[in-house]
């Protein structure tokens, strides 16, 4: 007698399927899952969470809202002094401790975080600075050369 040809079942993309003897019958059956079904933290967006005070917070999260903050700020005061005509190693200094204390006072007072339990300040938005002040630079030669120039 021939033998009756076995089919397998074969998952799509995103799928897992895992094959398991049924208890009363012995045969496999076929049981999917979805990786998405994955339980998160938060459900809320990382910029309606960065406005909220008292927050649970991660590293990741926190570099990421930074990384923001600093990179829309950058943008902004290069903006500013770029149509204001600021010039010389002043106002570096001045974006410098405008960005350092401006970052640290929103973490410490708004967030409510010291960031010793994310390993330091510098920990959480020291990566952040670099394309930061490169924005501010572009943005601030920029509309220095298009306003005065």
């Amino acid at each position: 007698m021939p033998r009756p040809k076995q089919t397998t079942h074969k998952p799509h993309a995103g799928v897992s399927a895992s094959a398991s003897p049924s208890p009363s019958t012995g045969a496999a059956s076929t049981t999917t899952e979805k990786p998405s079904q994955q339980t998160t933290k938060s459900t809320i967006p990382l910029w309606q969470k960065a406005l909220q005070k008292d927050q649970e917070w991660d590293k990741n999260e926190l570099r990421t809202v930074f990384y923001w903050i600093l990179i829309i700020g950058s943008l902004a005061l290069g903006t500013v002094y770029g149509i204001l005509g600021f010039k010389g190693i002043g106002s570096i200094i001045t974006y410098f401790v405008v960005s350092v204390f401006g970052v640290s006072i929103y973490m410490t007072n708004y967030l409510g975080h010291d960031g010793e339990e994310y390993g330091g300040k510098m920990e959480i938005f020291g990566e952040s600075f670099g394309p930061a002040s490169a924005i501010f630079m572009v943005s601030w030669v920029s509309f220095y050369t298009w306003v005065h120039g």
